[in-house]
């Protein structure tokens, strides 16, 4: 060992407490060459004063600072992703993953409602009744009985399987953002069970049943809330709001005609829906009628102004009903023919001319006849 001068360090010493502060850093590569650069001033300092260094002591250091530097290589973290925001950070898959999961485990500690997409039905047995939703990349299971609600069901005295219905009733869910309350983990698979119906029966305690301040629920009739589209057909839709279903047919969705629902309506969209009616039974089941036509703006507004009498205009065939042509004018007018002069009758969706007879203004309305077909859709 060298010996020591009387209050000053072996160069030895210098050499190792240079290494020790490598060992205990976990910076990145440029922290380790300013380190290396530390040690060769250091050196150099050291050859200055006189204190030489013998050949094997420098082959022993060198040794030494090539395991520091693997050493510190191994422990050290990448650098943060540089994002393109200044001062932003960028979340990567696995951060997300553990932040989702964090949630999942919380919400099963406090009973919180949480939303996923409805994404996919599976089969055990000889049935389906799983319904498997979506929850940022996480898989939940719920089953079909804690899926819908008897309630939910339009007529549950046929014959058909309560199962196999509520099974159709899922799948025509498919796509829909819906509501559940976490009732199982496992932390070694994460395997995820849940319940929708016990969710919306916590949402209709709370804004059907639980009075604010002013003495009233959250909820009641008159009242404009936003809804979920949770299924679509010709001419309805299926909305949610918060914990209770109802249809809402073609005549109550807009004030001009609609022909097919799903022109302009999507599984998975809002929208918001008057409360017409709320009804409660002895057991505090709840069901609503709602509906969005009256909250619309009118688009037949001033039909005088926009065509006159004899005139002749483009449209679209809606629907036919009893031999009665419902027509969507291109010009913003909803019609109703009750004659065609073509020789081939329209059908649904064809375009053709219209022929404005008179005014219909207690439904505003313009009446007329079909005089031609100009575009049928199967042509």
């Amino acid at each position: 060992m060298p010996k020591k001068k009387k209050d000053e360090t072996t160069d030895n010493d210098v050499e190792n407490n240079i290494i020790d502060s490598l060992l205990n850093t976990a910076g990145n590569e440029s922290t380790i060459t300013d380190s290396v650069i530390n040690i060769a001033d250091s050196k150099s300092n050291i050859t200055d004063s006189g204190n030489d260094i013998t050949e094997d002591k420098k082959d022993e250091v060198e040794v030494k600072k090539t395991k520091s530097r693997t050493t510190v290589r191994g422990r050290d973290r990448p650098p943060p992703i540089l994002a393109i925001e200044n001062g932003g950070e960028v979340e990567i898959p696995e951060d997300r993953d553990k932040q989702a999961w964090l949630e999942i485990k919380n919400a099963r500690k406090t009973n919180r409602i949480m939303s996923g997409i409805l994404s996919g039905i599976e089969m055990i047995s000889d049935e389906y009744n799983i319904a498997v939703v979506d929850y940022r990349r996480f898989r939940i299971a719920i089953p079909i009985n804690d899926m819908i609600d008897n309630n939910e069901l339009v007529d549950i005295s046929t014959k058909e399987d309560i199962m196999v219905r509520k099974s159709k009733v899922v799948g025509n869910m498919l796509g829909a953002e819906v509501d559940f309350i976490v009732k199982g983990i496992d932390s070694r698979t994460r395997s995820v069970v849940a319940s929708r119906v016990e969710a919306m029966r916590k949402k209709r305690r709370l804004f059907y049943m639980t009075p604010d301040s002013s003495g009233r629920n959250k909820i009641y009739e008159g009242r404009d809330v936003q809804a979920r589209v949770i299924a679509v057909a010709e001419k309805s839709i299926w909305i949610e709001a918060f914990g209770v279903t109802c249809p809402i047919f073609a005549r109550d969705l807009a004030k001009e005609w609609i022909g097919n629902a799903a022109e302009k309506f999507s599984i998975g969209d809002t929208t918001v829906v008057r409360i017409k009616k709320i009804y409660r039974d002895k057991d505090d089941n709840i069901s609503i009628n709602a509906e969005i036509k009256s909250i619309t703006e009118n688009m037949n507004s001033e039909i005088r102004k926009k065509c006159q009498i004899q005139g002749k205009y483009a449209g679209y065939v809606k629907d036919i009903y009893d031999d009665v042509y419902i027509i969507r004018l291109a010009i913003g007018v909803d019609a109703v023919a009750h004659s065609c002069y073509n020789n081939r009758l329209p059908c649904k969706n064809d375009r053709v001319c219209f022929t404005v007879t008179h005014f219909d203004d207690e439904r505003n309305e313009a009446v007329g006849i079909i005089s031609k077909v100009i575009k049928s859709k199967y042509t």
